[in-house]
């Protein structure tokens, strides 16, 4: 329907007071609207308004908690209470009353009326809380506003629900009445239901001994470990703080400690081995139980071996190479017998307590050891330096010991003699004739004899320089001319092997080198 009014209405005690659904334009006000399940429902309404305009107001509602302190249209002249409430009644989340009414329109003085369904007159119960069921109703108009419930004359407790509640009391040993009244929105209260019963209490079970276990702490324990014991109790009639307990550290039938509601206890084990520890737990009522674990006592574990110190010294710490160095250990503490290892700086290693080594290049060393021991312990010693200088590049030169003459000249071998300094070395001859070698041993043809003056410089990988010069004598040899010249080749390093290719073989005359030169 649409552009309805419904007004003067008594919409009470149902599940709905009043349902608008699919409608419009519909107005509700000057209603009475009390103690319904939902007071007022709305659905798929569009323009509904739940009240007239100020003053004449909306609906009574029975469950509405708001106050009446002020007037108005906005309820904003204070204190001036004129029967509408201060705050909107809500329908929804987007419907309200805006003018509650904080009285029932009409005057109400009927009670409302209230029974008890459950327990029923004369019921024994044997259990104590119960709970007490009722029905209730209001025939004034106002509506039903609550329902207590009590016990034996004690306090009024508020029931839960109003026109079918419940609530739960305690009830006493022996004869018990209970009572139940409501109250409507007019403030009428109803008649006192009363209900007479009587509360048996169940025999109680018979005293059962308390239940008693125990932990300890810590688990793995030695000769040398105070142990902590716990004793967890239970028990169905007495709380944990009054049983008793007691401890036999031997399980030997003699009680180590006396009574004592004390749940904690400590001991030490003197000698090693596995004990069977007992703890007895006694109630109020004398009834007692135990409980027996077997506890392991260890022997104490050996003390760590000390800390393992390392120290090293080097002599010399420096000098000319070949270097000559002596390494010596000083270690203590940790578990003997110890292993070494030595790192020596030039990529060279040793598994001696104390060593010694050649350093055959120069350079800045860093030398340290590594000792370790039977319990797998290790340290570093502290670190040394061997300062290795390379040594100078000594040079000398090995003279020809025979010249072998040829067509094409005077054949003659020399040799450069290197010492000291930092391998690999590089060589440069200079002949005396304008020609030069890079060899170390070079084999050289000199055109014509006569006195040259040679030269030989050499270089080491440290850029060390070492000069040797002499004046060499190329004597004149006379060489047999048969058919075609021949071709004369010398080969090696010490002595001088020559092969005469040509028509027929010629033998070549030789002569011993001259006494060799003193070198400038």
């Amino acid at each position: 329907s649409s552009d309805a009014k419904v007004r003067l209405n008594r919409l009470t005690d149902s599940a709905i007071g009043i349902l608008v659904r699919s409608t419009r334009d519909v107005s509700v006000w000057h209603n009475d609207i009390a103690g319904n399940q939902a007071q007022g429902v709305l659905q798929d309404g569009v323009r509904i308004s739940w009240n007239d305009s100020y003053p004449s107001g909306g609906n009574f509602w029975s469950d509405y908690a708001g106050v009446d302190n002020c007037s108005g249209a906005n309820q904003d002249v204070c204190p001036a209470p004129d029967g509408i409430g201060d705050t909107p009644y809500a329908i929804d989340a987007n419907s309200s009353d805006r003018y509650p009414l904080i009285r029932y329109p009409d005057n109400d003085t009927t009670p409302p009326s209230v029974s008890i369904g459950a327990p029923t007159e004369g019921s024994v119960l044997h259990a104590s809380p119960v709970t007490v069921h009722g029905t209730a109703s209001d025939s004034g108009g106002s509506g039903l506003r609550n329902v207590e419930v009590r016990a034996n004359g004690r306090p009024w407790v508020a029931a839960t629900g109003r026109l079918s509640w419940h609530a739960s009391v305690d009830l006493d040993p022996g004869p018990n009445s209970l009572q139940a009244r409501a109250w409507d929105a007019a403030g009428n209260p109803s008649p006192v239901a009363l209900v007479n019963v009587t509360f048996e209490a169940p025999t109680p079970p018979p005293n059962t001994p308390p239940h008693v276990n125990f932990s300890w702490s810590p688990f793995h324990a030695d000769t040398n470990t105070i142990v902590n014991f716990t004793a967890h109790v239970f028990d169905d009639r007495d709380p944990p703080e009054a049983i008793q307990v007691r401890w036999d550290w031997e399980s030997d039938g003699t009680w180590d400690t006396s009574w004592s509601v004390e749940k904690v206890a400590q001991h030490r084990f003197p000698v090693a081995g596995t004990y069977n520890v007992t703890v007895e737990a006694m109630d109020s009522g004398g009834l007692t139980v135990s409980q027996t674990y077997s506890v392991p006592i260890a022997e104490p574990l050996p003390p760590p071996p000390p800390p393992l110190l390392v120290h090293i010294s080097v002599t010399p710490t420096s000098g000319t190479m070949p270097l000559t160095v002596s390494f010596t250990s000083d270690v203590t503490g940790g578990a003997p017998p110890y292993q070494y290892h030595w790192t020596l700086g030039d990529g060279s290693e040793s598994p001696a307590a104390n060593t010694v080594h050649i350093y055959v290049t120069g350079g800045n060393f860093t030398v340290w050891l590594i000792a370790s021991d039977r319990a797998s312990q290790s340290e570093v010693s502290n670190v040394m330096w061997v300062n290795v200088t390379p040594a100078a590049v000594n040079l000398t030169v090995s003279m020809p010991s025979d010249f072998v003459g040829t067509a094409g000249g005077t054949i003659v071998t020399l040799r450069a003699n290197v010492s000291g300094g930092v391998a690999p070395y590089t060589y440069l001859w200079d002949f005396g004739d304008g020609w030069s070698s890079p060899d170390v041993a070079p084999t050289h043809v000199y055109a014509t004899p006569g006195t040259y003056h040679v030269q030989v410089r050499v270089m080491d990988s440290k850029g060390q320089v070492a000069t040797y010069s002499f004046d060499l004598a190329v004597p004149a040899i006379d060489v047999p001319r048969v058919g075609l010249d021949p071709v004369w080749i010398a080969l090696g390093v010490g002595a001088t092997f020559v092969i005469g290719i040509g028509l027929g073989l010629l033998g070549a005359r030789r002569r011993r080198r001259p006494k060799r030169p003193l070198a400038d």
